[in-house]
């Protein structure tokens, strides 16, 4: 494994082209994120990797139409070269619409377990050219497609999220992608007939109250679900209570609530929610907006569960009254393993 972290590879093209057959054939993991990219060095990576099980690339430079065209063409080249590669990530890369008929050709030949696309897709129509990828697709299991800003899931209904085409869909994310009513229905329909799905990834979306009972519905039917992040959804104490009953949850073991403006009531609400959730293990709540109210009734709750292991209150403005009230039962904590997070809190720490 290598991991070619911020380096400009023209810096290495000494080493690279010494080590080349001794290094590249055997790898199995590659990651690289780049500015600019050498073509000999980048190529004679591509071209040498013969084993590889996972690929992810990250371009910080969109402006560069070359770097792009490169990437474009590389995708085939990796999928002839392994045979056996699970997992392809692109960041910030866009597909262009002249290569990706190739491309397309290139994925339904490959047995991709996990697939990144994220900030790939600039318009419907190429999303369109990969659907007939999806619709004959039986092994990925976790995608992700996050900072396309149009509505995939709708996009994808009738074909990668529909549980009669994909049944082994593991983890989702569609974080910051715009999502609107209908693309939430889709998720949810597909999330409440799937058994096996358990991270689902749809932070940094406005999410509406329409959506948030929808939400609501999926946590309360669907048992697999182990890990949910919402984070900076425009989420107010209403709609957490709409999406959090008193009902609880059996399988969730993470939940990521940070930068919504929850408030007390939102507080008081999913404490509720936690009573009956036994397998909870993470709780993320930095800056929701809470006060006494809100904290203490969390803490009273959250002392009582088994398999507590981390919250995090990280920039709230806790009282002396909130703060006594984690030290009062620290010791007890303590001795449970329950770790509370309280980087940048404000008021009297």
């Amino acid at each position: 494994e290598i991991n070619f972290d911020k380096i400009n590879l023209n810096k290495l093209s000494a080493f690279i082209s010494f080590q080349i057959n001794n290094i590249f054939t055997k790898l199995e993991k590659l990651e690289i994120e780049v500015s600019k990219i050498n073509l000999d060095i980048f190529y004679s990576i591509v071209f040498n990797c013969v084993n590889l099980k996972s690929i992810s690339i990250k371009l910080n430079n969109k402006n560069l139409e070359n770097n792009i065209v490169i990437l474009n063409n590389i995708i085939p080249i990796l999928f002839a070269n392994n045979k056996h590669l699970e997992e392809l990530n692109y960041y910030d890369i866009p597909l262009m619409n002249k290569y990706l008929p190739k491309i397309v050709t290139s994925f339904k030949s490959s047995k991709l377990e996990k697939l990144t696309l994220s900030g790939s897709f600039t318009s419907k129509a190429d999303l369109a050219i990969f659907n007939s990828y999806f619709s004959s697709n039986n092994f990925l299991t976790k995608v992700n497609f996050s900072f396309n800003n149009f509505n995939i899931p709708s996009l994808l209904s009738n074909t990668l999220l529909n549980y009669n085409v994909n049944k082994k869909l593991t983890e989702i994310n569609f974080s910051h992608s715009e999502l609107n009513d209908d693309d939430i229905n889709v998720i949810v329909k597909y999330c409440e007939e799937n058994n096996s799905l358990k991270i689902i990834d749809i932070s940094d979306n406005d999410i509406s109250q329409k959506s948030c009972f929808k939400i609501g519905s999926l946590i309360e039917k669907n048992i697999t679900l182990e890990k949910l992040n919402l984070s900076n959804c425009k989420l107010n104490g209403e709609n957490i209570i709409f999406i959090f009953n008193s009902k609880g949850s059996k399988g969730l073991k993470h939940i990521n609530l940070n930068f919504n403006e929850i408030g007390d009531l939102g507080l008081v609400g999913f404490s509720g929610f936690i009573k009956n959730s036994p397998n909870l293990e993470i709780l993320e709540l930095i800056s929701v907006e809470g006060n006494d109210m809100g904290f203490t009734t969390l803490i009273n709750v959250v002392k009582n569960c088994e398999k507590l292991k981390k919250i995090f209150f990280g920039k709230n403005k806790l009282t002396k009254i909130s703060i006594d009230m984690i030290k009062k039962f620290g010791e007890e904590l303590k001795s449970k393993g329950i770790i509370f997070y309280l980087d940048k809190i404000e008021g009297d720490k």
